[in-house]
């Protein structure tokens, strides 16, 4: 496996930078658990069901490399970015002397800087933004135009984000009177979410407002809910207390909704599937 980093230029650090440069040492840990293992394996069933062997990835926001790692161990080769430059550190260390088919090269920007870094004759088969990554980012239009000038013809772009209407949140925190909490994700935007001390400005995107805000470059054709029936994972410790069989079949139903309305818009994250249009 071969990997590069490019990219890292000066300028004022953002919030979400800055947090997320922090976190990254505490980040794994975090992203791990039952609740979290659940939303994971459903997203790499959906890339094992696209991806063929040799497939160029774009990655948006790579984090410490746990999706660049299974693309390229899958065969892919991936040009994965992240705008926090001690995630993309983690995320070399963990792909490093991996044997693998794929490859992975490493760009240290976000999104809205990532055109400047690709190059005019860059093709990708398939664009991927995992677990939130663009929640940081008020407006998808800039992924609209990567897609247009740098996805095949076909290809497909998986963006999975925090949902704005989580059922499992809304219930819990209207349980314990804090209305506040149970409709946050519905407040004016940006929400001021805490990481590592720093408020993180938060853009909850609704479904139909990343489809249009894509169109006409991509169209959505596949619409799933992540932890629908099961709580969001901050509420792990809680669920581990419940019996094994209840949250194996909890889990279970909870992939049986997933893709069917209004359930696919009702979970913890949202995974979009958009294709490119033939040109």
């Amino acid at each position: 496996m071969t990997t590069r980093l490019a990219g890292d230029g000066p300028g004022v650090v953002p919030p979400a930078v800055h947090a997320f440069d922090r976190l990254a040492p505490r980040y794994d840990a975090l992203c791990s658990g039952e609740l979290f293992d659940h939303m994971r394996r459903r997203v790499h069933a959906r890339l094992h069901e696209l991806l063929s062997p040799g497939a160029r990835v774009l990655e948006i926001g790579c984090g410490t490399g746990l999706d660049t790692a299974w693309l390229a161990e899958a065969g892919a080769d991936v040009i994965a970015a992240d705008p926090s430059a001690a995630m993309i550190a983690r995320a070399r260390t963990r792909i490093a002397g991996r044997r693998a088919g794929g490859s992975a090269r490493f760009l240290c920007c976000g999104l809205e800087d990532l055109a400047q870094h690709l190059g005019s004759n860059c093709q990708v088969d398939l664009i991927l933004s995992n677990f939130g990554a663009l929640n940081c980012v008020p407006r998808l239009d800039a992924l609209g135009e990567l897609a247009a000038f740098h996805l095949a013809s076909g290809g497909r772009t998986l963006v999975c984000l925090i949902s704005k209407n989580c059922a499992w949140e809304m219930a819990w925190f209207l349980a314990r009177r804090d209305v506040r909490r149970a409709f946050r994700r519905r407040g004016p935007a940006p929400v001021a979410v805490p990481v590592e001390g720093i408020e993180v400005p938060t853009w909850y995107h609704a479904v139909g407002e990343v489809a249009r805000r894509l169109a006409p470059a991509l169209g959505v054709v596949r619409v799933t809910g992540l932890n629908v029936l099961a709580p969001p994972p901050y509420l792990e410790p809680r669920w581990q207390q419940a019996p094994a069989v209840l949250r194996r079949a909890l889990l279970a139903a909870d992939a049986a909704v997933a893709t069917v309305p209004p359930f696919d818009r009702l979970g913890d994250h949202v995974l979009i599937e958009l294709a490119r249009e033939g040109r």
